[in-house]
């Protein structure tokens, strides 16, 4: 069943689903038609996606699972790590507003001290060198207890809290946050963005375990900066410093 209402994001339609195959197909499926700040969003996905082709797990109707349909014409294609970076901080917003202290694991995870309270998988569309729409999906765990899948680390806000969040409300409240640091973007306040990004970054600065992902080798290093392109730049022990892109190298817990 299929229904909607109005939200003051960008003053578009809200629809929600009891059931859907994923948000982001359906946000895919309406792309050419629907307008900039549409959101779909879903009780339960019936073959969710996460990255790197991982199946996204929810229980019916405990979380959040939405998808955001933004149409970022003035951000050149280099810096698209922004539209990640903007919606991280959101989540983390979100979460702050309950008093909880969120960090982003690189690139777009957020965590509740080392566990993974939410996920994001961004796909990105290009006009020659701008970026002409990004579909957002977010995955917040509100309010399971069980999680089944292959994900080593899960929490929900209710298992850290034991508060209990409906979807409906914290869609409303994190589509408000989101625009304001999409607006904050829009006014080309971008340093800004990727200062509170680095504030919020997981394991920023520490010394830990990493996986090499070209040559399945591990070493020690410790996140120094994500540059203007979004590469995760970590120095290590034996000296230097090495970029990385997006599954180029892995955590290791």
């Amino acid at each position: 069943m299929q229904y909607s209402y109005f939200c003051a994001m960008f003053k578009e339609n809200i629809f929600w689903f009891d059931v859907i195959d994923s948000t982001n197909n359906e946000a895919y499926r309406n792309l050419e038609t629907a307008a900039h700040g549409s959101v779909w969003a879903a009780r339960f996905q019936s073959a969710g996606r996460g990255q790197k082709g991982n199946r996204w797990e929810s229980a019916s109707g405990e979380n959040l699972m939405c998808s955001i349909l933004l149409r970022p014409h003035f951000i050149p294609a280099e810096r698209l790590f922004l539209i990640a970076q903007a919606t991280a901080l959101a989540v983390c917003d979100l979460l702050g507003g309950w008093e909880i202290d969120a960090s982003i694991k690189w690139p777009n995870d957020v965590y509740i001290g080392n566990k993974k309270v939410q996920g994001m998988l961004i796909e990105h569309f290009l006009s020659g060198s701008q970026l002409s729409a990004s579909i957002v999906g977010v995955g917040i765990n509100l309010n399971q207890k069980r999680f089944d899948s292959h994900v080593p680390n899960p929490t929900s806000v209710l298992l850290e809290t034991g508060v209990r969040h409906e979807p409906e409300e914290a869609l409303q409240a994190l589509l408000d946050l989101l625009s304001n640091r999409y607006h904050a973007l829009e006014r080309g306040e971008w340093a800004s963005i990727d200062a509170a990004y680095k504030g919020k970054l997981y394991r920023y600065n520490q010394w830990a375990n990493y996986l090499r992902c070209a040559t399945n080798s591990s070493f020690i290093g410790r996140i120094v900066e994500v540059d203007e392109y979004g590469c995760l730049v970590v120095e290590k022990e034996k000296g230097g410093r090495e970029a990385f892109s997006f599954q180029e190298v892995r955590y290791v817990w």
